[in-house]
């Protein structure tokens, strides 16, 4: 028969490897989400070379830089709230696993603090999850280069 500390433990367990799982998520989808903004971004920037590229849209005369740096920001946005979306997933594992620590005991005593002994709260509250500042910084830099793109005269 199987008792209930170790089925606390094997629960304790799957929290571990879907923290994992989530963490490989996040570091993916920061890594690439930086790298495609940044990517958009310098090819609006690259694109500014060639003075003829534009696009005409709601009868104004745009340089297609102005459409790629807008790129920019939609991904941005779109891989801030995947990354808030999943870190809440990660924030709601780490939370039960530590209600798994609580409850296992051994002689009356915790065996388990893995989970305890982590957090982010001793960190100043500025460093606690800088990458919603990376994301809110590309997409406020994104708008405000798009906006200086679309304010700038076309040449003919």
């Amino acid at each position: 028969m199987v008792t209930k500390e170790e089925l606390l433990l094997e629960e304790w367990k799957a929290c571990e490897e879907t923290i994992r799982n989530f963490d490989r998520i996040l570091i993916n989808m920061r890594f690439y989400g930086v790298t495609v903004t940044l990517a958009f971004m310098g090819a609006a920037f690259e694109s500014l070379r060639s003075p003829r590229a534009t696009i005409s849209l709601c009868g104004r005369i745009f340089h297609i830089a102005t459409f790629i740096e807008s790129l920019s920001v939609v991904s941005a946005l779109i891989f801030y709230i995947f990354h808030r979306h999943y870190f809440q997933f990660l924030k709601l594992t780490v939370d039960r696993q530590r209600q798994i620590e609580r409850q296992l005991l051994v002689n009356g005593k915790p065996v388990l603090r893995l989970g305890q002994e982590i957090t982010r709260k001793r960190m100043p509250r500025f460093f606690r999850d800088p990458w919603n500042l990376l994301f809110a910084f590309l997409v406020i830099i994104g708008s405000f280069l798009t906006a200086m793109l679309m304010l700038t005269p076309i040449a003919n």
